[in-house]
């Protein structure tokens, strides 16, 4: 490109005056070593005759001829090296094409205003946001560069979310970038001209939600509103769990019904349950205060393992649901990242990192100026990260355990020690 050519001229130019001065000063210093070594010899008449006076006197002119001769020829580098200087300190304002690739402004070089609106704390935002991040930065939106991004969470509490919304509604955003369901479809509610924006992700299915978004036609919608739908795979999950026991007859979830997604995962679990022949029960919640009980309600029904679905307000609640399970020797599987390192049996869900990039690089292309409406809504991503948890294995009730082929397909496997 015309900057990165640029670039490498000005540097170029800048070792060629170094070496110039280099070579300059060397010769320069030389020559004025001996200029003062004659022109101290030339008048030091004490002790000399008048013939040896006269020869230093000869060498003295001899010497100031020299450095005339010389003086255009070791004068220019030293000229060229002020040049150099300046032209360093000018170049040092700018960036160079690396910085370019990722910091400078596309487009008009505006700054752009983005806000991050996350539903919840957990392991599958926090790596979905920090996601965007990199996928707006590789689209050329660095933040504190060229991009002011605010940063919201509601803590799962759905009042929190509408009023969020309703104040993101007010402002003044150039991007609205919402992780989670619920954030979808709090600022849809709030801003139903379209007046901003929206790009989603880590939202299990948009088509569901209620926004205007139709499966058949996924490129068509309200217009300022598209994204990445990744429905958790609660369905290979469910599968894994039948290889690592055979044996497995009966299944339990629990569940808010109140989260679109947390019943579609009820839904897809009972058809891969009935093809399996692994019976199903389910207990419905309304906070994550009821989870302990509805897991041992579970547990006393005789459920051999525990589902954690693409739920918000049981997933934030894994840590509680996981321990009272395991006090009756009962597994949990998610299907949620960051379950298995808090005593799940395993977590397997998709790469919500790279998710959320490929939501950050949605959004860039809008700041850039593409049209939304344009933008298909992006559906299932199909890499999954499998995380097992030996540790897990103890003191479970029933034949459970990690088969060699199994071990193989993990991404990461949790023991003891880590």
């Amino acid at each position: 490109s015309q900057p990165q050519i640029i670039w490498s001229a000005a540097k170029t130019c800048i070792i060629f005056l170094a070496q110039l001065v280099i070579d300059g000063l060397t010769r320069g210093w030389d020559l004025f070593n001996l200029s003062l070594s004659n022109l101290s010899f030339g008048l030091d008449f004490r002790g000399l005759n008048r013939h040896r006076a006269k020869s230093a006197l000869l060498k003295d002119k001899q010497s100031v001829s020299i450095m005339h001769s010389y003086r255009f020829h070791y004068l220019l580098p030293i000229a060229c090296f002020f040049t150099a200087l300046l032209a360093a300190i000018a170049l040092t304002g700018c960036d160079s094409p690396e910085e370019e690739a990722t910091g400078v402004v596309p487009g008009d070089g505006e700054t752009k205003s983005v806000v991050l609106f996350q539903y919840a704390g957990s392991p599958l935002y926090d790596h979905g946001v920090s996601g965007v991040i990199e996928g707006l930065k590789e689209k050329g939106y660095v933040e504190g560069k060229n991009l002011k991004l605010a940063r919201q969470n509601a803590k799962a509490n759905p009042d929190s979310a509408a009023k969020i919304a309703g104040e993101i509604g007010a402002g003044d955003f150039d991007l609205i970038v919402a992780t989670g369901t619920q954030s979808l479809q709090a600022v849809a509610k709030a801003d139903p001209e379209g007046k901003t924006p929206v790009v989603f992700g880590m939202v299990a299915n948009p088509f569901r939600a209620g926004v205007g978004l139709n499966s058949a036609y996924p490129q068509k919608g309200p217009g300022h509103i598209t994204g990445v739908g990744s429905f958790p795979p609660v369905v290979p999950a469910i599968r894994l769990a039948k290889r690592l026991n055979p044996d497995l007859k009966v299944m339990g979830i629990v569940f808010n019904p109140a989260e679109t997604q947390a019943q579609e995962s009820v839904d897809q679990a009972r058809s891969v349950t009935d093809e399996l022949g692994i019976g199903l029960l389910g207990v419905p919640v309304k906070s994550g205060a009821q989870v302990v009980a509805a897991t041992n309600a579970l547990v006393g029904q005789g459920a051999e393992i525990l589902l954690i679905g693409a739920d918000n307000t049981v997933h934030n609640a894994a840590g509680v649901m996981i321990a009272a399970a395991r006090e009756s020797g009962v597994p949990v599987m998610s299907s949620l990242p960051g379950d298995a390192k808090r005593g799940a049996l395993f977590d397997l869900s998709h790469d919500w990192k790279q998710v959320g990039k490929t939501v950050g690089g949605i959004g860039g292309d809008i700041l850039s100026g593409a049209d939304p409406s344009t933008i298909a809504v992006v559906v299932s991503p199909d890499r999954l990260k499998l995380v097992l948890n030996e540790s897990a294995l103890q003191g479970l009730k029933g034949g459970w355990s990690f088969p060699e082929d199994v071990v193989g397909e993990a991404d990461e496997v949790v023991t003891a020690g880590n």
